[in-house]
């Protein structure tokens, strides 16, 4: 049993740690060059100005969301059990409507965004230069 004096000791770090991760939804302070040119640079820029980088990982690596590194065109299982390749329509739709498909083995939900269509073109344009 928690005493109440105490009891919000005993949350305080699980909120903060809540705060955290919402505030990491928000823009990346990586201030690293960005790698690319063209649309696939804008997309970097678009990548980190928005802080996809807080789960995708500010080196496309991965984290608590999926790696962007070598995911265009390839097999992606969702956590229904089925299978999509990740090409354009796929990538867009991940972005423009991230709760339709859940990749399996990620418990967090990419949030909604409201990028315009420019946008998120950019972004796939990323994720396609990332093929590896």
């Amino acid at each position: 049993m928690i005493h109440r004096r105490t009891g919000w000791l005993v949350c305080l770090p699980l909120l903060l740690g809540s705060l955290g991760a919402v505030a990491a939804c928000g823009a990346d302070s990586d201030s690293t060059p960005t790698r690319f040119t063209g649309p696939a640079g804008d997309g970097e820029g678009v990548y980190r100005s928005n802080g996809c980088g807080a789960c995708h990982g500010t080196a496309f690596q991965g984290g608590t969301g999926p790696r962007l590194i070598g995911l265009a065109g390839s097999t992606v299982k969702l956590n229904d059990g089925t299978t999509v390749t990740a090409d354009a329509a796929y990538l867009t739709r991940a972005i423009t409507d991230p709760q339709s498909q859940q990749v399996d083995g990620f418990q967090l939900k990419m949030p909604a965004n409201s990028l315009s269509a420019e946008k998120v073109a950019q972004l796939v344009a990323l994720i396609e230069a990332l093929k590896g």
